[in-house]
């Protein structure tokens, strides 16, 4: 039963991280998520003339995921991500973003083949918190 007093434009956001299949537990930790289509800008300037024509080529999406971290499951991901690496073993790794509307319609989209940075940042007196970069080539899937 929804509530009928919540405003018709807010909507709700789960992400998932799915690593060679297999869904890593991290969604409660997610604090923000950011995803941004990236473009190359081809610029091309005709002799004699004034002005010139710019076009946008699709590169790929990129973003960052805020955690607050309350267990070492993340870190134990990147470790795993890591040894790949070194180890030259490919790493499939899907980002599943759902968003839930208050109109109980949903859209989901999943950001294939990502690559990932980490980044955690600890301060006195506050709670651990960690930032995932990622970024892929590929065009993101709606669903």
């Amino acid at each position: 039963m929804s509530d009928l007093d919540l405003p018709a434009s807010g909507k709700d956001t789960q992400i998932r991280i799915v690593v060679d299949g297999v869904l890593k537990l991290v969604q409660d930790q997610v604090t923000r998520f950011t995803a941004k289509a990236t473009y190359d800008e081809i610029v091309t300037k005709n002799l004699g003339t004034s002005g010139s024509k710019i076009d946008k080529e699709f590169v790929g999406w990129e973003g960052s995921i805020e955690l607050s971290v309350n267990t070492a499951a993340w870190d134990e991901i990147m470790d795993l991500i890591n040894a790949a690496l070194i180890l030259r073993v490919p790493v499939l790794i899907n980002i599943v973003d759902t968003t839930y509307y208050r109109n109980a319609s949903s859209k989901t989209y999943t950001y294939a083949d990502v690559k990932l940075d980490y980044d955690r940042n600890v301060q006195r007196g506050e709670s651990t918190k960690a930032t995932v970069g990622w970024k892929t080539g590929r065009n993101r899937i709606a669903a």
